[in-house]
């Protein structure tokens, strides 16, 4: 496996956290003026947060643990993790504490 070119994976990953940063960038802005946009902000905001984290964690493994991960494995990783923590940028509105 040639490490030098950036794989499909790679790519996904970037785009996942890009759209994670610019989230918390845009709530995180309104919750520090002290006018989050709606109820649990503080919450979401964190998860965001840990989903970067979550992200990060199949590079650790593959760096410390000699390791690599199939593509197919890492590209249905990074899918179901843009839409579950992201799809939150596009309805914030929706209740998920409920």
């Amino acid at each position: 496996m040639n490490i030098g070119r950036l794989r499909f994976s790679t790519w996904l990953f970037m785009i996942t956290v890009v759209s994670m940063i610019g989230y918390i960038g845009y709530y995180g802005f309104w919750f520090l003026k002290g006018e989050p946009k709606f109820h649990g902000q503080l919450l979401l905001l964190i998860e965001v947060f840990v989903g970067i984290l979550i992200a990060i964690l199949p590079f650790i493994i593959e760096k410390f643990g000699y390791f690599y991960f199939p593509q197919v494995e890492l590209i249905f990783f990074y899918v179901f993790l843009y839409m579950s923590i992201c799809r939150f940028f596009w309805d914030p509105d929706c209740n998920f504490m409920v």
